[in-house]
This record gives structure tokens, sequence and C-alpha cells, in this order.
């Protein structure tokens, strides 16, 4: 038997193809899929929260120290209070403490935690002045005057004099 010899076809080479392609989808993406036309930072971002400038006063949580320092109409007065990282100013008894904002104006805040007499901490909390400290809360009325039960000193001290509203603190955490 006679041998034939049998040539291969060029053919087109498949991984070029393949190369072609990706290059052609990396394009697409980088023109197409990237509108962020930013300069890039040299820093981090950081997420920074939204400011609560105190325009809408009837709905959500106070999360602004701002606000509620800027605010002694009484139209706060039922709202929620979420602050977090606030500076504790002067300490007036073992559940009751100031708030300080970065205007100077302070806000009173009365821990809802019950007395327990001859202990060193009342409930769990210790706050000392120059603390940071997240708050959950309510503001409350000063017309209404502290709640009965309320470990501040005694049951008869007023609240002081010159506030109109204050918050009643479910939680106070200590966080520095």
């Amino acid at each position: 038997m006679a041998e034939i010899p049998i040539e291969k076809k060029g053919g087109s080479k498949w991984w070029l193809w393949l190369l072609l392609l990706l290059a052609v989808i990396l394009l697409l993406w980088l023109f197409l899929g990237n509108d962020d036309d930013e300069e890039p930072l040299d820093e981090p971002m950081v997420a920074e929260a939204p400011v609560d400038t105190g325009t809408d006063l009837s709905s959500g949580p106070i999360t602004s120290l701002a606000m509620l320092t800027g605010t002694t109409d009484g139209s706060l007065v039922g709202r929620d209070v979420r602050l977090n990282g606030v500076p504790v100013g002067d300490v007036e008894g073992d559940a009751s403490f100031w708030i300080t904002g970065d205007d100077g104006n302070r806000v009173y805040v009365i821990l809802d935690e019950i007395a327990t007499p001859d202990t060193a901490i009342e409930g769990q909390v210790d706050v000392d002045a120059g603390d940071s400290v997240d708050i959950v809360g309510t503001v409350r009325s000063a017309s209404e005057g502290a709640p009965e039960d309320a470990a501040m000193g005694t049951p008869t001290d007023p609240l002081p004099e010159g506030i109109t509203q204050y918050i009643l603190a479910q939680s106070a955490t200590v966080v520095s």
C-alpha cells in the first residue's frame, strides 16, 4: 500500500480568539462599568454618620447631641434618643450627670435605675466625669420632675434649676 501524506491545515488558533474576547470584555468593563469620576484618595475613606440638623423635629430617634443642646422649647419631649460617644461633664450623683455638646451647652441625664443603697455603684453603670458614653433613652419634660424611683440621690431631690428637658436613659454604656 502506498503511503499518502496528510498535512494539517493552519486553521485558527482558538486560544487567540479567547484572549481577544477577554481583552474586549476588559476594555468594556473599564470604560462602561466604572462611573466613578472622582480622583482616588490617598487616605482611606471613613463613612460619616449623617448629621441630624434638627430640621425634622417630629420623627426618628435623636442621634445628635447638638439637636438636644440647641432646642429647649419642649418640642423634643417624648422623642427617643440614641447618642454614641458623648462626653460626660459634671456627675451629680450615682445615676445623674451632664453631657456636654461641642457648643458648650449641656443636657441633664438621669439613668432609669432603681436606687440600691449602701452600694458603690447604682445599678451596673459607673459614669465618671470625662467618660464617653452611649445613651439610649427618651427626652422628658423637666416640669414632670424626675421619676419617683430614680436612683439620683433621694426621690425628693429636685432637678437642676433652669433645665426644661432631660434624658431619661434606659441604658448608658461607658465606651472610654
